[in-house]
């Protein structure tokens, strides 16, 4: 967009003098002149800003938004330097991520150092544009020059001077001391309130905000996710500092990508710092009275609210409230003070636009109406959308974040570690036709892409994912991944129950990261090698190969894989009868993998306590269990994990002689088993419905069944379960004949 000529006169120098007289002018308030002082620092020289002719501006409600070359340093014929920003060194900007060392470490081992893959792409980008030539005239004054973003508030008269100054200083004020690789870095502020110049200064990001960003091409979903993460991650500083500070308009317009493809939280306008007794009161107020839901008409939308409608942003933003209606949770729409549970809001409605490329409520353009949608808790329907429907784990978040109860939102960091167990990558750009894609982010992508169809059961195109990347390695003799790829397939076939295939791929794995000395990727080759030894019931190799992993991953601090051993040992435990055990060890996994986040191993162990409980004959217990576990399993959109929860419970009907209620979870876990492509489980569940309805004397249905059971049996490679059906079969007919 074009700037105007007078944009250069606003950045020409001015004397100290004149902007003591503004001051003494407009009688800036004592509190006032005291906060500007203490913001020596941070002030930049209005002479070290030049905005090209042909610079770039973007206008909102507050501010104007301009790209603009900022001179780090300047010298002058007398050798006077001028410097922009704060005069000592910027804290290092860090991730900020929150709990242990080693609860980070295996989580960054989970996701294969994602990040590193995508890195050669980050550096694409051309961040130093035109900084050799940043400087106009006559060779006066030499600098260097970086490319900012200048955000210039609007004051309209002499007496909005203070309050604008006063805004910016209290979102300069909680910038400052924030140091976070998904915040925006602030670079200071210029103030010249002669001229009406108030400006804030941020790095320039070439790649846009979130919306944009989204919008500049065809993203899979793991990068979808890879931002997502990034938002959440950057709420959660947020929200960690003491006191928290709630950011109060999330947005994705709110959210820029930087040239690292990595998500920056931005516009800190509405944000506030919470104190204690203020989080007391929002919760006990929360818990104490009912949410009050108004019938919104929409004609009661200009007396209720006051809103500015942006008609090519397609938001409307509620002047005096700060925050924008379409992100807004229900408690600002009822005129009730934002909390960190508003944030959350947000950020579930960042995460549905982030995965669905449309705005909360897109297809409604009246405020009233969306506002009476969100109290009433009429929300944006997730289910239907293509991409969310691969990552119901995702669906389940965003709907806890849209509880209309502030109270029963996750936390940030509660959202921040489910979702840091999905599969995520960082975003790269498509590229031109004569570019080849670097083959190892490339193979790391459909890794991520193989995980995310493995977990909802579809098999066959995680197959065909894993197999391409595999192909990749072999091309660059990536012997790690090449590891990490058979790691893979191995998954798949032992969640098929295709236990010969997934050792060979075990096996093969194994070798490599022992041979290349990767101990924690060696540790969970282990584990798998050991979960064949547990489907095979050969308990003695199982215990070996899990006690080794077991070892290998508590050494390495790494609690997650620890728990993927101990849950191994637990079944072990059971399998022996040895009950108590198998409870304890349950019990431990449970609780590491609650504390961790990961969502996704627990309904394995709730299933596991389950089995346990109806050994031991105390069914109330077990079916509360297997519930539980059919529900997560749900929500996360497991679908091989709800069939074997589903065939536990059914299990129990069918021992307390509920036959039609067993009949319907059997026929229910078949109906996924088949779906899914899993023959043996496929087989294991038509035997107990061919039991239930021999025990019904439904023995034409009973026959037809263990008929069926064989055919299964025998394509999972079990000949001799094949001929146990078979036998249960005969019986029947032999029964009917000698009744006969």
């Amino acid at each position: 967009m074009q700037v105007s000529q007078s944009d250069n006169a606003d950045s020409a120098e001015s004397s100290s003098s004149q902007r003591e007289d503004t001051r003494s002018r407009f009688q800036l308030s004592a509190k006032l002149q005291d906060k500007l002082e203490k913001f020596a620092q941070w002030r930049i020289d209005p002479s070290l800003i030049r905005f090209p002719g042909e610079a770039a501006e973007f206008r909102g409600g507050y501010a104007t938004v301009s790209r603009a070359l900022l001179a780090s340093k300047l010298t002058t014929k007398s050798g006077v330097e001028k410097l922009a920003g704060p005069s000592g060194p910027n804290p290092k900007c860090t991730d900020g991520a929150q709990g242990s060392k080693d609860d980070k470490q295996d989580e960054d081992e989970y996701r294969n150092s994602l990040s590193e893959a995508g890195k050669d792409h980050a550096n694409d980008q051309d961040r130093n544009l035109d900084q050799d030539k940043d400087v106009e005239g006559s060779g006066d004054q030499t600098s260097q020059s970086k490319i900012v973003a200048i955000k210039k508030l609007k004051i309209e008269k002499d007496a909005d001077i203070e309050r604008v100054l006063g805004m910016a200083l209290r979102e300069s004020e909680i910038l400052r001391n924030l140091s976070h690789i998904n915040i925006v870095k602030f670079e200071g502020f210029v103030e010249e309130v002669l001229k009406h110049v108030i400006w804030l200064v941020f790095p320039w990001e070439e790649n846009g905000n979130l919306r944009d960003f989204l919008a500049s091409g065809e993203w899979e979903i793991p990068e979808r996710i890879w931002l997502i993460k990034d938002v959440a991650n950057g709420v959660e500083y947020l929200h960690s500092q003491r006191p928290p500070i709630c950011h109060g308009d999330l947005k994705s317009l709110n959210v820029l990508v930087t040239a690292e493809y990595r998500a920056a939280i931005t516009d800190f306008g509405s944000a506030r710092r919470l104190a204690n007794r203020e989080l007391d009161r929002q919760t006990k107020e929360t818990e104490d009275k009912p949410q009050p839901k108004p019938d919104l008409a929409p004609d009661q939308e200009s007396t209720s609210l006051q809103a500015t409608f942006c008609a090519s942003k397609n938001t409307i933003t509620l002047i005096g409230s700060g925050y924008t209606t379409r992100w807004a949770a229900p408690e600002l729409l009822n005129d009730e003070e934002p909390c960190l549970g508003s944030d959350v809001w947000a950020l579930g409605s960042i995460a549905y636009e982030v995965m669905t490329n449309m705005i909360p409520f897109h297809d409604i353009k009246k405020d009233a109406i969306v506002i009476n949608r969100v109290i009433q808790g009429h929300l944006p329907s997730i289910t239907e959308d293509a991409r969310m429907s691969l990552m119901r784990a995702l669906c389940s978040l965003m709907v806890q974040c849209w509880s209309i109860d502030p109270n029963k939102r996750p936390m940030a960091a509660d959202f921040q570690k489910s979702i840091s167990w999905m599969p995520m990558i960082v975003p790269a750009p498509a590229q031109g036709i004569d570019t080849e894609v670097p083959q190892a982010r490339r193979s790391q992508l459909l890794l991520q892409l193989g995980e995310m169809y493995r977990v909802q059961g579809d098999y066959l195109n995680a197959s065909n994912c894993i197999r391409q990347a595999l192909g990749l390695h072999a091309m660059t003799e990536n012997s790690e991944g090449r590891a990490d790829a058979l790691m893979s397939l191995a998954e798949v076939h032992r969640h098929r129950s295709e236990d010969s295939e997934a050792a060979v791929f075990y096996s093969e794995a194994l070798q490599i990261f022992t041979d290349i000395d990767v101990p924690n990727k060696r540790g969970r080759a282990l584990w798998g090698l050991a979960d064949i030894h547990l489907n095979r019931e050969e308990l003695s190799e199982a215990i070996a190969s899990y006690s080794e992993a077991l070892q290998i991953h508590t050494d390495m601090g790494l609690q997650t894989s620890r728990a993927y051993a101990l849950w191994g040992l637990a079944m072990v435990h059971r399998l022996q009868g040895e009950y108590s055990d198998a409870i304890r060890l349950f019990s431990e996994v449970l609780q590491i993998y609650t504390d961790n986040g990961f969502k996704q191993g627990i309904p394995n162990v709730l299933i596991g306590l389950a089995d346990v409980h109806r050994f031991r004959q105390e069914y109330s217990e077990a079916t509360k269990y297997y519930s539980e576990a059919v529900q997560m399993c749900a929500d996360l959109g497991d679908r091989a994990g709800r069939a074997e929860a589903l065939w536990g419970l059914a299990h129990v009907h069918e021992i307390k002689q509920e036959y039609p209620e067993a009949t319907t979870l059997y026929s229910e876990a078949l109906q996924i088993s088949t779906d899914v492509g899993n023959n043996r489980r496929r087989a294991e569940v038509l035997l107990s419905l061919a039991s239930t309805h021999g025990k019904q004397d439904h023995y034409s249905d009973a026959i037809s069944l263990y008929t069926e059971a064989s055919e299964a049996f025998e394509k999972a490679g079990d000949s001799r379960e094949a001929a146990t059906a078979l036998k249960y079969a005969a019986d029947i007919r032999k029964r009917l004949e000698e009744a006969a």
